[in-house]
């Protein structure tokens, strides 16, 4: 099934015009729920291709120093537990304004989605199973593409 030609599309293209379409969502303010969808998935089928994804590993060592030095000092927990928690608790944010009765996603769950996706693709969320997610977003849109 060939849908507006999309299937010729390689995932890392794919990911890049969901993310491309979820920040014209987001600068007009419309369509909250397909906005986080879209930005969380494009980011997982983009993966840590070219320079972006240089960035983002970067980023996240940066990020993940910084963030253990202050959780050690602040609450005397290692970098590791600090990250699980914060995993976590993006995890939440974003399942919970997703679900039906969490009411509508504010502009928090976008940039929680975004944080959430980058965290998973790059493997430092601290939980195996979410460490994953991504491949099955890839293997699920490969099938779609394909059948």
């Amino acid at each position: 099934m060939n849908i507006l030609g999309l299937s010729s599309l390689s995932e890392a293209a794919l990911g890049a015009l969901f993310v491309t379409v979820s920040i014209a969502m987001f600068v007009v303010n419309k369509f909250r729920v397909a906005r986080v969808i879209l930005v969380f998935t494009g980011i997982c089928l983009t993966g840590l291709n070219g320079w972006l994804g240089h960035v983002a590993m970067s980023v996240t060592a940066t990020v993940q120093g910084w963030f253990g030095s202050t959780t050690a000092g602040v609450f005397g927990i290692t970098a590791a537990t600090g990250v699980m928690i914060l995993s976590a608790l993006l995890t939440f944010k974003v399942v919970h304004d997703l679900h039906p009765r969490g009411g509508t996603p504010s502009r928090g769950s976008y940039w929680a989605a975004i944080l959430l996706a980058v965290m998973v693709v790059t493997g430092t969320t601290g939980w195996q199973a979410l460490n994953h997610v991504d491949t099955v977003v890839k293997q699920g849109v490969s099938t779609i593409q394909h059948s």
